[in-house]
């Protein structure tokens, strides 16, 4: 699960949605790489949810892994269907409101 902050821009179901979503991970040499798996993420510091369209980034919002105030949860999972044909799920959850530590 990561967590992104969250723009009104970002809804479920606004046209700025209708391109793929991906979780990249800016590389040191500044290039970024696509994250299939949260185990290989390197620099968590360095996480984005995108949105591209023909090839082209329309929209990205940081991500983490860690859950803060005021970032939404976002999930995806990568599966076989029914066809066994790959297939993915996304979903951006609901707002973190408040984190409280057990001492």
């Amino acid at each position: 699960m990561f967590f992104v902050k969250y723009e009104e821009t970002f809804k479920s179901g606004d046209k700025n949605l209708r391109g793929r979503m991906y979780v990249l991970e800016k590389q040191p040499d500044n290039s970024t790489r696509v994250v299939e798996n949260i185990t290989e993420v390197i620099n968590p510091d360095e996480l984005y949810l995108v949105v591209m369209r023909k090839g082209k980034i329309e929209s990205h919002k940081k991500a983490t892994l860690i859950p803060k105030e005021g970032y939404n949860h976002f999930d995806w999972r990568n599966f076989t269907d029914k066809d066994g044909e790959k297939a993915h799920e996304r979903s951006l959850g609901g707002k973190v409101t408040k984190i409280t530590y057990k001492k």
